[in-house]
């Protein structure tokens, strides 16, 4: 099983072509993550081999060590959302580029770095990684809700509206990759997935790893390009996750689920 990035998701590269105009509302995260990708782009050395070191002076080593956690490579601020976040802290934000402008607005431009954190979070508290849950919330708090655009509960209702689009299009995205026949429980997995990252809890996720188990032909239901596409969908978002349905391993969240993802939740 590869490691998958945290926020290889964030990428879509393969339907990033267009870079619409902010003019139109943010509909969801699928459109955000395009925004946030061509966003990026602008923070770029001249051979867009890293972030500018302007940028980069302008952050406090301790910030780029944070930052260079998220995923990708642990050396480099190198994803979408490490350098979406890297652009909000407070000494990156006066100095931006003017073109950033033309891409995304401000308030989306938060409204989408607090979906991505508050899907990881809600998932990394279910794993009960109090430590990288932590570091979210400080980066939600200081790089997101702190310029004061978007408050918790507006980047909560505008997660719980767009997560459905953004796992359909990771699914499909994940299915395109085999041949026919095509794989059969697709519109199941959309929706397996869709409710854990919900509501991730144990009663999801064993939900989940029921689904894994049937479409590796336990209960003679097999379907192994399914199993397949489940395990790609479902590593994109969390890649311990996804080792753990392939080994039929049971989570146990401790009696917190995350309905909530911004509250503690309370017990099963």
């Amino acid at each position: 099983m590869r490691k998958v990035s945290i926020v290889t998701s964030l990428v879509l590269s393969a339907v990033f072509a267009a870079t619409p105009c902010f003019a139109t509302p943010m509909a969801d995260m699928v459109l955000g993550g395009r925004r946030v990708h061509e966003y990026g782009t602008h923070f770029l050395n001249n051979n867009r081999t890293g972030v500018n070191t302007t940028f980069l002076r302008a952050t406090s080593a301790e910030e780029r060590e944070v930052l260079r956690g998220l995923g990708g490579d642990p050396q480099l601020i190198d994803t979408p959302l490490e350098i979406a976040l890297l652009s909000r802290s407070a000494g990156v934000t006066n100095i931006r580029p003017v073109e950033d402008t033309q891409v995304i607005s401000d308030r989306d431009l938060d409204l989408v770095l607090g979906a991505f954190l508050f899907k990881e979070i809600a998932v990394l508290r279910f794993l009960q990684n109090h430590n990288a849950v932590g570091i979210r919330e400080g980066l939600l708090e200081h790089n997101v809700i702190a310029h004061g655009n978007v408050t918790r509960a507006e980047i909560e209702v505008f997660y719980r509206n767009s997560i459905r689009g953004f796992v359909n299009e990771i699914v499909d995205d994940a299915s395109a990759h085999w041949s026919p026949p095509a794989p059969l429980y697709i519109a199941e997995i959309k929706q397996i997935v869709t409710g854990f990252l919900l509501n991730p809890s144990t009663a999801t996720y064993n939900v989940m790893r029921d689904a894994m188990n049937r479409y590796n032909g336990m209960g003679g239901h097999g379907d192994r390009q399914s199993a397949m596409v489940f395990v790609s969908a479902i590593g994109e978002f969390n890649s311990e996750i996804a080792n753990a349905l392939v080994d039929n391993r049971v989570i146990a969240s401790a009696g917190q689920p995350t309905n909530v993802v911004f509250g503690v939740g309370g017990g099963e």
